[in-house]
């Protein structure tokens, strides 16, 4: 009955905390399953909460770091410390701090794609006509990916596809153009700037 009372207690924890509380690094913040990467990748984090965030909390980015949410490490990796500093500095402390030096990386990219690119298109997931923007590939400069590498991967057209992935990151290059000021669509050289000024 005591093991019961426990798997409860946790399964409890563990839906609670998919709905936005902090988990306690006190609560298995390790991997457990040896799949937790791509199975976490594969959405299921959001999709099966109970057991991804018991077994696998770390590959779910839901390990307590002194942070008041526990979404920041996935908000700091997206830009969201240098989109809302004020915010993200007072909920997020912990990983806008270690997101630091990249985080300058990163805004430093994105001023050049301001200057150099697109200024209206500043999404760093969404884009259109299945291309790569500048501030898509200031994204892939950040998750890890060459500057070599990066503008191979800006070697698309229209018929690319819509949901490209890079390094567990998936893009939506399908949603409407909403680049005021700019090209209908973005272009391979602009896509280049990016990956040469991060």
């Amino acid at each position: 009955m005591k093991g019961l009372t426990t798997l409860i207690c946790i399964a409890v924890v563990a839906v609670h905390s998919a709905r936005g509380a902090v988990i306690s690094n006190d609560l298995n913040c390790k991997n457990t399953d040896d799949n937790c990467d791509s199975r976490a990748k594969g959405g299921e984090c959001h999709e099966n909460p109970v057991y991804m965030i018991v077994s696998c909390a770390p590959a779910c980015d839901v390990c307590f770091h002194g942070d008041k949410d526990w979404s920041c490490s996935y908000k700091a990796r997206r830009g969201d410390c240098i989109k809302y500093p004020s915010l993200m500095s007072t909920q997020c402390p912990s990983s806008c701090s270690a997101q630091g030096q990249e985080g300058k990386r990163l805004a430093g990219c994105l001023n050049a794609c301001s200057e150099f690119a697109c200024a209206s298109d500043t999404s760093l997931q969404k884009g259109c006509n299945q291309m790569f923007s500048c501030t898509h590939a200031c994204k892939m400069r950040q998750l890890g990916v060459t500057v070599g590498s990066c503008r191979t991967k800006c070697e698309r057209n229209g018929q690319s596809g819509c949901f490209p992935n890079v390094n567990g990151y998936t893009f939506n290059l399908c949603v409407d153009c909403s680049r005021e000021g700019c090209p209908t669509y973005p272009t391979v050289d602009e896509c280049k700037i990016g990956c040469d000024y991060f």
